[in-house]
């Protein structure tokens, strides 16, 4: 975000200007090594980076995607003549499971898009 980059600029200069002996006397914590702040912003824009790379159209495919993979598992349950009784047991576990997580995704993404 265009704050992010400010702060950078602005954290970038002052390393500079203390590289230099200027205010704040060139204090750094090893030879050539950043200021403290401006390691914990670099770390902050990764995770900014990487945030930024979420499309929320591919997280609603990968919602609807995973609401059919459950459903799909609901239909192989109606078949119980077809698996053995510790098959059948697995499967319920797992669409209990799947159906308590898609439910719980879904509520995530429906909040971040109500906050953007």
């Amino acid at each position: 975000t265009m704050l992010h980059y400010v702060a950078y600029r602005v954290l970038g200069s002052a390393a500079t200007v203390q590289d230099a002996g200027g205010p704040g006397g060139g204090k750094r914590n090893d030879a050539g090594a950043e200021p403290q702040d401006l390691r914990l912003l670099h770390e902050e824009l990764s995770s900014v980076a990487e945030a930024s790379r979420v499309v929320p159209t591919l997280a609603q495919k990968q919602l609807e995607s995973l609401g059919q993979e459950t459903a799909a598992v609901a239909n192989e349950l109606k078949f119980t003549a077809k698996y053995e009784p510790e098959a059948l047991d697995a499967m319920r576990k797992l669409q209990i499971r799947a159906e308590a997580k898609l439910d719980e995704l879904t509520a995530a993404f429906s909040e971040c898009e109500r906050q953007s």
